[in-house]
């Protein structure tokens, strides 16, 4: 073999470095070749690198020697070479000293080397970027998933796991599309994508977990390109949003809907007459309707037995219509109804069937039951409007609640006193006795039949107002505390409102409220004293005594 090609294959091997080695197993690729082909004795690699440090060592040096002093000094047997990329050098010492061939292939050595540094640098610092990357990507608390072109997921990190309900892995080559509910809108959405290359950063999407539950979620779609620019799939993030919809949702329901009863609500309601009706709805009808005297039971039961009443009613309303109408709550105790499609016939029979559950409601709750006035009125055609029609709906609802009004109000009286009668002490004939000595005191003081006769009644009556007070307080054998006897001491007050709603004792409500109050001004609920207080009143507490 010539010289010269002994010399060229040198050069080769001492040009040949594995960039792709671990740092400890280049570092004695540098020794062995050094050694080897340069007859190096002594060598420092020293690189300011973090990503390069594994690469970083000495050799050949006595215990008692200090490595790094050996730089300071140049000596004719050494050659440094510092590197130009990155701040570090290559130091060589051989037994004698440095010749200028010598010296030319220890500066191919060490460019050689430090192309090869250069090279694992970059692919240490990629692998390094990337397994930050997955790092960052495993521990966000979004889902990031990353599919092929056909939809299947080649990767995903452990938030989407976490937030479909699967385990580690199961989802990989699933399609994504599969774990769509709305498989169709969701592929039109990457097909978009792909087909006008650019990302969409917010996509409401519906999805389902692994138990079968939907969860909705908010995902960003970004294309993934090779290094030539072909699309070769799809990545993005996924957001559990579900929470925040079905806030919407409840946001978008109450704003319609009313809350207690469930129906829509009065705007809803106007919305609905306000907008102009197509032609295949007619013949269009509306129905009104009112709860008769609903202030009575809120005033002597409470609030919760009058909601009760209009959750039944709403609730009679919604299994006879169905789907076929509009239900909302107008007002306190009034309730509309919009039927498209609904002549006069068919709503005399609407208005039938709902009379008819009224009755079946109220034999089972005799004690609390529904008594409804009802209107309604029916358009043809368009010539009339559904604002002119509630309006006529509404005359015949108040037509219908003044001829039943007075003989309601006198049932819903008496289904209280009666309940009070279930509850009280007037029971055992204690009424009758104290009827007995009123009458004998307001003949011993000469006063008219008229006055008598309201006597006797208020004997009767006067504890109606308890009808509204709690069975907790109103049957406790032991002391009333400080509340309950505030409770307790409402209900003349409670009477009086019954009484004023009934034409059989509104002439007696003033007795009701005062027959609590005192001679010397400590009663209740007024506080009237000595002769403010009606007679009446001043008899029945002598009786009562």
């Amino acid at each position: 073999m010539s010289v010269h090609a002994y010399e060229l294959l040198q050069i080769l091997d001492i040009s040949a470095f594995d960039s792709e080695l671990p740092g400890d197993d280049l570092f004695q690729q540098v020794i062995e070749k050094a050694s080897r082909l340069l007859g190096v004795q002594k060598l420092i690699l020293s690189l300011d690198n973090p990503v390069l440090a594994s690469c970083n060592g000495c050799w050949g040096f006595m215990w008692h020697e200090d490595p790094f002093a050996v730089i300071e000094h140049s000596k004719p047997n050494s050659y440094l070479h510092r590197f130009t990329n990155a701040p570090g050098y290559l130091y060589l010492e051989q037994k004698e000293p440095v010749s200028i061939q010598k010296q030319r292939l220890y500066t191919i050595f060490a460019r050689s080397l430090e192309d090869a540094l250069t090279r694992k640098e970059i692919k240490e610092s990629l692998l390094l970027s990337e397994r930050k990357y997955r790092d960052i990507l495993a521990n966000m608390q979004e889902g990031y998933y990353e599919i092929d072109i056909a939809g299947r997921i080649v990767f995903c990190n452990q938030s989407l796991y976490e937030l479909l309900g699967y385990g580690s892995s199961e989802l990989a080559g699933i399609n994504m599309l599969s774990l769509c509910v709305e498989r169709r809108r969701v592929f039109r959405i990457f097909r978009t994508v792909w087909e006008k290359k650019s990302s969409r950063k917010i996509n409401t999407i519906k999805m389902r977990r692994k138990d079968g539950s939907i969860l909705y979620a908010e995902a960003s779609i970004r294309l993934i390109k090779d290094s030539g620019g072909v699309i070769t799939g799809f990545c993005g993030l996924v957001r559990d949003i579900t929470e925040r919809i079905d806030y919407q949702q409840r946001l978008e329901f109450l704003s319609m809907h009313d809350v207690l009863t469930g129906v829509y609500n009065r705007s809803y309601f106007e919305e609905y007459i306000a907008k102009e009706i197509e032609a295949h709805a007619y013949p269009i009808s509306l129905l009104v309707a009112d709860l008769d005297g609903l202030k009575i039971i809120n005033d002597s039961m409470g609030h919760h037995c009058g909601d009760q009443l209009l959750r039944s009613f709403a609730q009679i309303l919604s299994d006879c219509v169905g789907e076929n109408g509009v239900i909302a709550r107008l007002g306190g105790d009034e309730f509309g109804v919009i039927l498209p499609n609904y002549g006069r016939r068919r709503t005399a029979n609407l208005v039938e069937t709902v009379r008819n559950a009224i009755d079946h409601y109220n034999q089972d709750n005799p004690t609390l039951p529904l008594s409804i006035s009802l209107g309604h009125a029916t358009a043809s055609d368009g010539s009339t409007t559904l604002t002119e029609l509630y309006k006529r709906a509404d005359d015949n609802m108040l037509h219908d609640k003044l001829y039943r009004s007075a003989s309601m109000k006198s049932e819903i009286v008496k289904i209280l006193t009666a309940a009070l009668a279930e509850r009280d002490y007037i029971t055992h004939g204690h009424a009758a006795r104290i009827e007995k000595i009123c009458i004998a005191i307001a003949k011993k003081l000469g006063l008219s039949e008229t006055q008598q006769a309201d006597l006797a009644l208020l004997a009767q009556v006067h504890d109606l107002g308890k009808v509204g007070i709690p069975d907790s307080i109103l049957n406790k054998r032991g002391r009333l505390s400080e509340a309950e006897i505030k409770v307790m001491r409402q209900h003349p007050e409670k009477g009086y409102r019954i009484a004023t709603a009934s034409p059989h004792l509104a002439g007696i409500a003033r007795l009701i409220l005062c027959h609590h109050e005192r001679w010397d001004g400590k009663g209740y609920p007024l506080g009237l004293a000595g002769t403010e207080i009606p007679v009446g009143c001043r008899i029945l507490a002598i009786a009562d005594a």
